[in-house]
């Protein structure tokens, strides 16, 4: 399904994404965006976020299932982005509809030993820290979040049932219409976008599809991701590991994946992830990111007046 009103900017590291997020901030009516990031603020994005420092070593597969965790409680939850985030936010859906059926079973009920209920409470998560696995294998889980976000996302003990329960209303549409009825965390994905909010968000599943494939294969990250609903609007910011690189290098110290040959691998699996939702419903538009920052945002404040009128 896709998701009404739901806007996502995707790209390698240093493409450009969180500083357009902030350029349509700076210039959006507050009252019709919601902005947000993967990974979030909840525990969950927190924790992610000291793997891919390389604080924690994890094995590829623990990542891959902490990320559909993180973005079950973003998409359904109530740890995503906080309710006083004045601008809107969108997201949209990961995997395509021939790997859905086994995709949502498989996420739903935690295969290979490492359910997403292991992965969504703090406990489990250090359990999970095997150190089995070396720091370019934490690459696996590839998003970063420079975007600003909204701060105090708290996990819900619901965050996994309403995983569960909504995958197949995220496959048959109706998810949208549960919004405010309190299966769906106000401060959610779904939440704003049936509220009428447009929701933009730096990145979402297919930086998992990307990433993490690298180091997982591709068949565990679409299984994982297939419950969850598609944007309608997908800005893809395309640039040369080199380049991309040279920005990241200006901000200073890199992140554990922030190299040319693993972002090299990422650049030919972000073309297999389009490819693969070039017939979804999705309207995907590539950006040349070597632009300047004023050209991009003007492309993209373009599409967004042509599709929603403002």
């Amino acid at each position: 399904m896709v998701l009404h009103n739901f806007i996502v900017f995707e790209g390698i590291d240093g493409a450009g994404t969180s500083t357009q997020l902030e350029r349509l901030r700076a210039r959006a009516d507050s009252e019709r965006f919601w902005f947000t990031a993967e990974p979030t603020d909840a525990p969950t994005g927190r924790f992610l976020r000291s793997m891919l420092r390389g604080d924690i070593t994890l094995d590829p597969r623990t990542a891959a299932y902490l990320f559909a965790a993180d973005r079950v409680e973003h998409v359904w939850g109530h740890g995503g982005a906080s309710a006083d985030a004045g601008n809107g936010f969108v997201s949209t859906r990961a995997a395509d509809g021939g790997s859905a059926s086994a995709g949502a079973a498989e996420a739903q009920n935690g295969a290979a030993n490492m359910g997403v209920t292991e992965a969504q409470n703090a406990n489990a998560r250090t359990q999970a820290a095997s150190g089995n696995s070396n720091v370019a294998e934490a690459r696996g889980g590839g998003m970063t979040t420079r975007a600003a976000v909204a701060e105090n996302g708290v996990t819900s003990a619901d965050m996994l049932r309403n995983g569960n329960s909504s995958a197949a209303e995220a496959q048959s549409g109706a998810v949208s219409t549960h919004a405010a009825d309190g299966n769906i965390g106000a401060a959610s994905i779904s939440a704003q976008c049936a509220r009428g909010k447009l929701v933009v968000s730096d990145r979402y599943f297919f930086s998992s599809l990307a990433y993490q494939s690298i180091d997982c294969g591709m068949e565990l990250p679409l299984a994982l991701n297939s419950i969850f609903p598609l944007p309608e609007l997908l800005f893809f910011f395309d640039i040369t590991p080199s380049q991309s690189l040279a920005r990241v290098d200006s901000r200073g110290e890199r992140e554990i994946y922030e190299n040319e040959p693993f972002l090299k691998q990422v650049c030919a699996a972000y073309r297999q992830v389009l490819e693969r939702y070039a017939d979804s419903g999705i309207k995907i538009v590539v950006l040349d990111a070597r632009e300047s920052p004023e050209q991009l945002a003007a492309h993209i404040a373009g599409e967004i007046k042509s599709r929603y009128g403002i």
